[in-house]
């Protein structure tokens, strides 16, 4: 009967801590940016993104500028914020594709960004002025 006892202890404990990581994997793990657009970079075939300042909008689908924005924003790692709180405003929000699919949103730069209606910390800030350049770089729509 002890044994018994003892097994279903430890069965029960590895379970409750198996749950504890679950939950709080998205909080202290986080994803890198392939993880969150659940393909490769190279699979990309559209960015577009809209000032929020003024409602401009510019859009590609040259591979060359795409890999411009997929550098601003990979090679970071993304934790669930613990404050979903809604925010308002932004300076920008990008849209990445496959085919006409849109795969992934993220609003805004900095350490805290947004992405496809839940809110990240950034360990390294997507800087808004490289954003800004790129933004820039092509011609704008309305």
């Amino acid at each position: 009967m002890k044994f018994k006892r003892k097994y279903i202890v430890i069965i029960s404990s590895f379970i409750l801590l198996l749950i504890i990581f679950l939950i709080g994997s998205p909080f202290i793990i986080g994803n890198n940016f392939d993880n969150l657009l659940k393909t490769n970079t190279y699979n990309i075939t559209k960015v577009l993104m809209r000032d929020g300042s003024n409602g401009n909008s510019v859009s590609t689908t040259d591979k060359a500028k795409i890999q411009e924005i997929v550098q601003l924003v990979e090679n970071r790692h993304y934790t669930k914020a613990i404050n979903q709180e809604a925010r308002t405003g932004y300076s920008y929000f990008y849209d990445f594709y496959v085919g006409n699919k849109e795969v992934l949103r993220i609003t805004g730069g900095g350490n805290n960004v947004e992405i496809n209606s839940t809110y990240y910390n950034v360990d390294k800030p997507i800087q808004t002025n490289e954003l800004k350049n790129w933004f820039n770089s092509l011609p704008i729509t309305k």
